[in-house]
């Protein structure tokens, strides 16, 4: 069984700032999942510069496995000094996940404890106190579960109060609660437990909440899976190959262009037949085949997705409305958590753009942006070319 680090992450400002010093990253790679939350020390424009510059720097170095201590001691040399309080300070908290293990490791300076949850139940963990470049550094680690979810929350979401006054009421073990709410029933998604709680924190500030506020929520769920097809192969060899490859693929199976669905339907032994409801003003209508899960025009829908997909902010409950094919692509996109495209490479010269070097089609290039586009949703994605 695959599984997927599944993450979301939400911030607001101290109020009367214009920028957030709290700042939040997380990235996926091949093997493992990063997840950094830093306050910077004060507010405002200093305290977002010291913040981003640890993020920064702490999940890049990181993915290139060196060492934490030596991470910490880059910061610490890396940091411009805070005028106001003469310190280069910046707090952090790093979940690192292994995928294939799925180990996991939390290292915390300074935040507020991160809170693990497991079968709907706040579980304490172990930590150790390690020494790093003179900062204490709390290390906790374990082994994930399907259903963990674990809460990244900086010191203003902790006793949220309007303006500078603190809220007893809402600390800790308030906090534990109220996602142990949403935790415990089947949980499919990170997105709803940080937006709720980030919403809860923020409506207890009554507009002005004294202090920069942020939670990132990482769950891990069975991951799904999506391949998409499109164009034809440079080497109409492989033809049969590629179109058996979608054909049993493990996931939704999507075709993109009118070539390229032929190619699979002659594999599948079937007929292509074009669906007279679904399409739009300016989108081909998709079709019916079957062993695939959604079949649409190529070009024209997958410029269309990509305009959808930057209109969504990779919230799905943002899309059009409309029964189409880009809106149809563009669901299943942000649906799946690892993306694989399959992209062929010969040249339609009808969507050659004259001022291009002829090797490089608008199909290659709207697949990539596609994939940016994704992966700055926390999507898994990988491209083939043939």
């Amino acid at each position: 069984m695959s599984f997927f680090v599944d993450a979301f992450q939400q911030s607001f400002n101290k109020y009367g700032e214009e920028l957030c010093g709290d700042q939040l990253r997380v990235l996926h790679s091949g093997d493992k999942s990063w997840a950094v939350l830093s306050d910077g020390i004060g507010s405002g424009v200093q305290a977002n510069i010291l913040a981003s510059l640890t993020a920064d720097i702490m999940i890049h170095m990181l993915k290139e496995a060196v060492d934490l201590s030596e991470v910490v001691e880059t910061l610490i040399g890396s940091l411009p000094v805070n005028k106001e309080h003469g310190l280069a300070y910046a707090t952090f908290t790093v979940v690192e996940i292994d995928h294939a293990s799925l180990r996991f490791r939390i290292s915390n300076f300074d935040n507020p404890p991160t809170l693990f949850f497991r079968g709907g139940k706040r579980l304490k963990l172990a930590y150790l106190t390690h020494e790093m470049a003179q900062h204490r550094v709390k290390i906790g680690e374990g082994t994930l579960q399907r259903g963990d979810f674990i809460a990244l929350v900086s010191d203003g979401v902790v006793n949220a109060g309007p303006g500078a006054a603190y809220n007893y009421d809402w600390s800790e073990p308030q906090i534990s609660d109220f996602i142990e709410g949403q935790v415990g029933q089947r949980l499919y998604a990170a997105r709803p437990v940080v937006q709720s709680t980030m919403q809860h924190t923020r409506a207890l500030c009554q507009g002005m909440p004294g202090d920069d506020a942020s939670m990132i929520g990482l769950l891990l769920r069975e991951s799904r899976r999506a391949m998409v097809f499109t164009g034809p192969p440079l080497d109409s060899a492989e033809d049969d190959a590629l179109a058996q490859r979608v054909l049993n693929f493990d996931g939704t199976r999507i075709v993109c262009g009118g070539t390229t669905g032929e190619i699979v339907a002659i594999n599948a032994g079937y007929k292509i037949h074009l669906d007279p409801i679904r399409f739009g003003e300016k989108i081909p209508p998709t079709g019916f085949l079957p062993g695939i899960d959604l079949l649409t025009e190529g070009i024209i829908t997958l410029s269309a997705a990509l305009e959808l997909l930057d209109e969504s902010e990779g919230d799905p409950l943002r899309l059009s409305s409309e029964h189409n094919g880009a809106v149809e692509l563009a669901h299943a996109l942000l649906e799946a958590d690892d993306i694989l495209f399959v992209v062929g490479q010969k040249i339609n010269p009808a969507y050659q753009n004259p001022a291009l070097p002829m090797s490089v089609s608008i199909r290659k290039n709207l697949v990539e942006k596609l994939a940016e586009r994704l992966q700055g949703f926390n999507k898994r994605v990988t491209i083939e070319y043939h």
